[in-house]
């Protein structure tokens, strides 16, 4: 065998769908076996089934637990449901376009689902973020020390007393 030619016993056919979205057009996807469906269908519908059942947990614990109902709850219940939504939608629809070897739902649910996992995944990990960054800080964006955090610079450190 010599450097040119291909290792890989896996062979790929050519998606040359008209979709608008780039994720949907002529992508180099690779034939799979029976066995390796069946391994993908059964891993992604465990991870779905697992992250919904989660989720729903959480969702219905908050609605359910008034006492739950603080402002960092508020952010948890937002990853909660921008999880649910992974969950149920997106994790669904890639494991489709994986097995189905294309895109087969035409470009109007394809640019839906890409908008829905793009929204669902940056509502889930950027703004709960950016939220909890600002709300620990309480408020407080003015990054210069306080006095009183001035003072604990200058105050000497406590030392133990140390008994025998």
């Amino acid at each position: 065998m010599n450097g040119t030619e291909n290792s890989s016993p896996r062979s790929y056919q050519t998606n040359s769908s008209t979709n608008s979205s780039p994720e949907c057009q002529n992508q180099q996807i690779p034939i799979y076996s029976v066995w390796e469906i069946v391994g993908i269908v059964s891993a992604s519908t465990l991870t779905s089934l697992l992250t919904v059942g989660a989720n729903t947990l959480v969702i219905i614990a908050f609605i359910t637990n008034k006492q739950l109902r603080t402002i960092n709850n508020y952010l948890i219940i937002n990853l909660a449901v921008a999880d649910f939504i992974v969950g149920l939608v997106s994790m669904n629809f890639y494991t489709a376009y994986i097995v189905m070897q294309g895109w087969s739902f035409g470009p109007h649910v394809c640019d839906a689902w890409l908008t829905l996992d793009y929204v669902a995944s940056n509502t889930s990990g950027t703004v709960p973020t950016l939220i909890f960054s600002i709300e620990k800080g309480k408020y407080k964006l003015n990054f210069a020390p306080s006095d009183e955090f001035a003072d604990h610079l200058h105050r000497p450190l406590p030392v133990g007393h140390v008994s025998s």
